[in-house]
């Protein structure tokens, strides 16, 4: 099987289910290294066993219980991805977040203000390689 992320490392956030976890186990599948983030603890340790049982040799799947929408969990996030890495060459920022009723603008790495998601995406790039060339995924859901 064609590996085309071997030596990469990956940070997935809202990964103890769906559409992130799925992110977690293509990427694992595809030769990644992944640390795996979600608010709920207990829920991201199981998903994290499930992509680790399809890992080899040499691929780490880790998993840090963060809530994106708080800046000390994302400085800790950051803080354990580059402990663990010693590149994060992907980013997939799949975590909602929504205050006051309303989503923020997820199209720009400064966050306006509280209720928007890319604050992972304004720590973690400037520890990523030089001249990397990089897409950041940011998936946005908007349930009515």
């Amino acid at each position: 099987m064609s590996q085309p992320l071997a030596g990469r490392n990956a940070v997935i956030s809202g990964a103890s289910q769906g559409l992130g976890l799925a992110i977690a186990k293509a990427y694992v599948a595809a030769g990644a290294s992944v640390l795996m983030c979600a608010r709920s603890k207990m829920q991201l340790d199981e998903a994290r066993r499930e992509v680790a049982s399809a890992a080899g040799t040499g691929q780490r799947v880790e998993a840090e219980g963060a809530d994106v929408s708080s800046a000390s969990d994302v400085t800790r996030l950051t803080g354990r991805a580059l402990a663990i890495f010693p590149q994060v060459h992907i980013l997939v920022n799949n975590a909602g977040v929504i205050a006051d009723g309303r989503l923020g603008q997820v199209n720009t790495l400064t966050p306006p203000g509280p209720t928007s998601n890319p604050t992972t995406m304004s720590r973690i790039p400037a520890r990523m390689p030089p001249r990397t060339r990089a897409t950041i995924p940011q998936i946005t859901r908007i349930a009515a």
